[in-house]
């Protein structure tokens, strides 16, 4: 097992307050580890500091000579350029030829349900095709790190499950996955290792008990009348449920098979309809 990177009593503060102090944590290769916390906490600061986009203000950081760090951000910058142009720049600046540059980002762009939307300025497209550009982007070549800010937000259920698939083979083959999370179905699913940041340093959680999950996936429709909303809250199922997924017309839930019962009796309550449900399993 190679280390990668390692920090050391690193410190940072902003408007001379300390937003994190004295984090010691060591990234290997075939890590998988997640930082959580309340909104805040610095959880994207920590990401960014591992990754060398910010600067710590106490502590050492140590970096394996030529390492190669990927990054997928929260935020993705509009610009005015094409998605196509756009991957296909960054393919080369990485090292790929442009015919490797094409080919990579034709089958990512095809992976991740976005081919339509190639040409279209990135500066036009949705939140979550944004992410996806953010997504395809750090997918173009293999990674010793790869840091994930809040991957998921805004993807499409179809996209997701291809990303999990995609990064979970990279952590198989020693790509080691930093990533800040709050969404516990995620945690569960990528991550091998939890640190949450409490009173500004790091607090190791080794609480992973849902590893091999076997569960519920529940379709419902909105029905003509309903608007989605926050389902969870309005419709008081947030402590039975793993994941929400809104769509225009569907709802998709996932949960542990002893909460499926319930969910579905409140939701119909609600006025959704069940279109679907099946069994699913998270390895």
């Amino acid at each position: 097992m190679n280390n990668l990177i390692s920090l050391h009593n690193v410190g940072k503060k902003y408007a001379n307050r300390y937003i994190l102090q004295e984090v010691t944590i060591d990234v290997n290769s075939g890590d998988s580890i997640v930082f959580t916390g309340h909104n805040g906490t610095g959880k994207s600061t920590l990401l960014n500091i591992v990754g060398n986009l910010v600067k710590s203000d106490t502590g050492t950081i140590r970096y394996m000579p030529n390492i190669r760090i990927s990054y997928v951000p929260e935020h993705f910058p509009k610009m005015n350029i094409s998605a196509s142009a756009y991957v296909e720049n960054m393919a080369q600046i990485q090292g790929l030829t442009q015919v490797e540059a094409k080919r990579k980002s034709t089958e990512l762009f095809e992976a991740f349900y976005m081919s339509n939307m190639i040409q279209t300025p990135i500066k036009y497209l949705s939140k979550g095709t944004l992410q996806k550009v953010a997504v395809i982007q750090a997918l173009l070549v293999k990674s010793d790190v790869l840091l994930l800010d809040e991957p998921l937000s805004g993807q499409d259920s179809d996209s997701q499950r291809y990303f999990i698939q995609y990064v979970k083979q990279l952590n198989k083959e020693g790509t080691a996955i930093v990533m800040s999370c709050h969404e516990k179905w995620l945690m569960n699913t990528l991550s091998k290792t939890v640190y949450e940041i409490e009173d500004k340093t790091l607090v190791k959680r080794n609480d992973i008990s849902e590893r091999s999950l076997e569960y519920v996936l529940m379709s419902f429709d909105k029905g003509e009348r309903l608007e989605i909303g926050d389902v969870g809250s309005s419709v008081k199922i947030e402590e039975l449920v793993l994941k929400i997924e809104k769509q225009e017309q569907l709802v998709e839930i996932y949960a542990k098979r002893e909460n499926s019962k319930m969910i579905v009796l409140k939701m119909m309550e609600a006025g959704y309809e069940l279109r679907r449900m099946t069994d699913e399993r998270m390895d």
